[in-house]
C-alpha cells in the first residue's frame, strides 16, 4: 500500500492509477491532499509529491534495513574510489573533458541515491 500526497495537482498522477499500481506492484493507491506522515511507513519526495510506502507484516524490515545498509555500504565505496580519480590532477589534466564530466555527474547521482537510502534506512529504524 502506498499514499501520495501533495499540494500541487494530483489530477495527472489518478488518470494513471492503474500504470502506477501495476508498475509498482502495490496492492493499494491512495491519494491525498496534505497528511502528516503515517505511521509504519517509509516516505520519500518524488518532486512535488510526498510518497508514503506502508510497512505492514509481509515486508522484513530486518532484512530490508540489512540490503539498504550493504547498498550505501556499496555506494560510499564507489564514490571513494571516483573522488579519488577525480582528486588525481593527471587524470583531471588528460582525460577528456567528457570523461571527467560523466565522472562528476556519476559522483553526483550517487551522492543523492546515498543520501535518499541513508533517509530510508533512517525511516526504517524509527
Amino acid at each position: 500500500k502506498a499514499i501520495i500526497s501533495s499540494s500541487a495537482s494530483l489530477e495527472n498522477l489518478k488518470e494513471n492509477i492503474s500504470y502506477i499500481i501495476n508498475l509498482s506492484k502495490l496492492s493499494e493507491l491512495k491519494f491525498e491532499d496534505k497528511i502528516k506522515r503515517p505511521e509504519k511507513s517509509i516516505s520519500s519526495v518524488v518532486g512535488d509529491y510526498n510518497v508514503y510506502i506502508l510497512i505492514d507484516e509481509n515486508i522484513d524490515v530486518e532484512k530490508e534495513k540489512k540490503r539498504l545498509s550493504d547498498e550505501i555500504k556499496q555506494l560510499t565505496e564507489m564514490l571513494e574510489k571516483w573522488k579519488n580519480k577525480i582528486e588525481d590532477k593527471s587524470f583531471i589534466n588528460n582525460a577528456p573533458k567528457s570523461e571527467v564530466d560523466k565522472l562528476l555527474l556519476r559522483v553526483r547521482e550517487t551522492e543523492d541515491k546515498s543520501v535518499r537510502l541513508n533517509n530510508l534506512l533512517e525511516d526504517l529504524k524509527r
